[in-house]
């Protein structure tokens, strides 16, 4: 989940699939120190640097989200009961 999280940012922000290795490198430097002191640091730094963020991870995580919020839209009209259209014809 934390990879698709990380790609909804990129993607918002209008930023290259290739930036979520970037983010991912910024992390785990921020990471190295901001868990200086926990126990389970090691386990932490594991998650961050197994973390998929690819620019192919990064654009198959867009692609399914763009997919399911078209599938959504989809299920939410066919079950509408009224629906209205606006066209703008300039």
């Amino acid at each position: 989940m934390a990879s698709f999280a990380v790609s909804l940012e990129i993607v918002k922000r209008g930023k290259p699939f290739t930036d979520g290795e970037y983010v991912k490198d910024c992390f785990i430097c921020a990471s190295e120190e901001l868990f200086l002191e926990f126990k389970n640091k090691a386990k932490i730094m594991k998650k961050i640097k197994d973390l998929p963020l690819s620019a192919k991870t990064v654009q198959d995580r867009t692609a399914k989200m763009s997919s399911n919020v078209t599938h959504v839209q989809v299920e939410d009209i066919q079950v509408a009961s009224d629906l209205s259209l606006a066209i703008d014809e300039s």
